[in-house]
């Protein structure tokens, strides 16, 4: 994915007992946006928000960012699981974790 035009993405502090990476989404003069994080009924990256305006461009960036850092986490778990000999390593069928 290439350099958002008008936000700024860094990852933000891991809570205890989380698993997942986290996001922070900061506009261009420093405001926060947002967080962008793993919504698990949904198995993928989202960014709740909450009066926040976004325009298409901010809009197609972040669903971009989101669907990379899915298909990454996905990806990862998918090598862990192999490289540990799990059982559902070479029969998982594609399915998202």
């Amino acid at each position: 994915m290439s350099q958002p035009k008008w936000f700024v993405l860094n990852h933000a502090q891991v809570e205890k007992g989380r698993r997942t990476l986290r996001w922070r989404v900061t506009s261009l003069d420093g405001g926060t946006l947002g967080h962008v994080e793993w919504y698990s009924p949904w198995r993928c990256y989202f960014l709740p928000s909450v009066e926040t305006l976004f325009e298409k461009t901010c809009l197609r960036d972040l669903a971009d960012f989101c669907e990379q850092a899915t298909r990454d986490h996905i990806e990862g778990l998918r090598r862990k699981r192999e490289a540990e000999g799990g059982p559902r390593a070479a029969s998982h069928g594609g399915k998202d974790e």
